[in-house]
């Protein structure tokens, strides 16, 4: 799950499944570009790939976050022919960013990345080993600054409490309403109260 890092169990996944079974025209769209960023040992599973579920899902991935090239914009769709037709007609008219030698090159990284690279079996499993090593050296960092992070099971970020964070109060800092009040930044009413964007004025007021 992005952004929380929550890896779904086969369990979990097959009760959401039972959900859907007795509605035959709900169509699940499965965003699974995160699939190969998986940390202590969680295994990734396909929605599609549980019993009768491939029929009825749209299986989403990317080369982004994978291959480090967000900028390419290049992803791609996995569904069954009925689910995949109207998919192609609608997407000729969304398509943007997609250099036809940036495909071929993702083509063959994809290729390339099931072969072993830097001592691992694969590119996968040093993508793994890589961004795991990233996630505990982030973890350790921000529970020594008071914060209070979830652990994620895998994807790209870590959410952290900010309850513990030593001098933050939830409050509107006085240094941003006296900006406000002399019309030299705008200011979303409905944000003042909020616990994050006030960490983040806190922060930026007592830290630069």
């Amino acid at each position: 799950h992005n952004p929380t890092g929550k890896m779904f169990s086969r369990g979990e996944l097959e009760e959401i499944a039972d959900i859907i079974r007795p509605f035959p025209n709900v169509v699940v769209l499965s965003d699974e570009v995160y699939e190969h960023l998986t940390y202590d040992e969680e295994q990734h599973i396909s929605f599609a790939s549980l019993p009768g579920m491939y029929s009825r899902t749209v299986t989403l991935s990317s080369a982004a976050k994978t291959f480090g090239v967000t900028g390419w914009k290049i992803g791609w769709a996995i569904a069954p022919p009925h689910l995949m037709t109207p998919l192609q007609r609608a997407q000729q008219y969304v398509t943007f960013s997609v250099a036809t030698p940036l495909q071929h090159a993702i083509a063959s990284a994809l290729r390339t990345a099931a072969l072993p690279y830097l001592g691992h079996p694969t590119y996968y499993h040093h993508l793994r080993a890589e961004f795991q090593r990233k996630r505990d050296s982030l973890l350790a960092a921000l529970r020594a600054a008071g914060l209070s992070p979830t652990v994620p099971q895998g994807g790209y970020f870590v959410a952290a409490g900010v309850d513990k964070v030593e001098g933050f109060e939830n409050a509107y800092p006085e240094e941003i309403a006296a900006l406000e009040a002399g019309g030299k930044v705008e200011v979303d009413g409905g944000t003042t109260g909020r616990r994050d964007y006030n960490f983040a004025r806190w922060m930026t007021v007592r830290h630069g």
